[in-house]
């Protein structure tokens, strides 16, 4: 959930197709919030297996979010984190404090940040690649558009060679966003696993 959180941040952002561009966008989708709609393709190495999902994520300040895939919703209005998974009716409630910091959209920026993206030109558009090795990744590139304007996929490679590919289908900055947003009310017949 932490690339896919990160790789979200990114999504659809117009870029003028420079590592100095990408600083700027990632520090403006910080401060503002940000609505997309994504599908996503993981490739598993060891299964040889690819998964799909479509998502949503609407990402705010305080980090409030919104975020669903496949049948699971993740709600976080800053103090309470939400997770409900539709298939099964049930809703475990946490406390947004006790949730793992790389989940927190603030904190996401760190996997892009201080890496040294190259620039790679192609006939569809140009590419930002960052290959290495660190904690969590092998490679990380982000496909723009021809004119360089936008985000059009991003993929991870994690440490076990498993692929993560976000294709990005819309992207909104919304100017306000309603807080209701950033609440859970459990249908009927929820069981709901309360651990705050």
């Amino acid at each position: 959930m932490r690339s896919l959180l990160a790789i979200l941040i990114l999504a659809g952002t117009l870029f003028g197709g420079t590592k100095e561009n990408f600083v700027a966008i990632t520090k403006r989708i910080q401060k503002e919030p940000v609505d997309l709609a994504f599908n996503l393709e993981i490739f598993w190495s060891v299964r040889e297996k690819t998964e799909k999902k479509k998502g949503t994520v609407l990402l705010a300040d305080n980090n409030r979010f919104d975020l669903a895939l496949g049948g699971t919703r993740w709600i976080c209005n800053g103090t309470t984190l939400w997770q409900y998974s539709a298939s099964e009716k049930q809703l475990i409630i946490q406390k947004a404090a006790s949730m793992d910091n790389s989940m927190q959209p603030a904190k996401l920026f760190d996997h892009f940040v201080g890496r040294d993206f190259k620039v790679i030109p192609t006939k569809s558009g140009e590419i930002l690649r960052w290959e290495g090795k660190d904690k969590e990744f092998l490679k990380i590139e982000v496909k723009l558009s021809a004119d360089g304007k936008k985000i059009g996929s991003v993929l991870f490679v994690d440490l076990e060679n498993n692929e993560s590919r976000y294709s990005f289908t819309k992207m909104i900055f919304p100017k306000s966003v309603d807080s209701k947003r950033f609440t859970f009310t459990k249908p009927a017949g929820t069981e709901v696993f309360d651990e705050r």
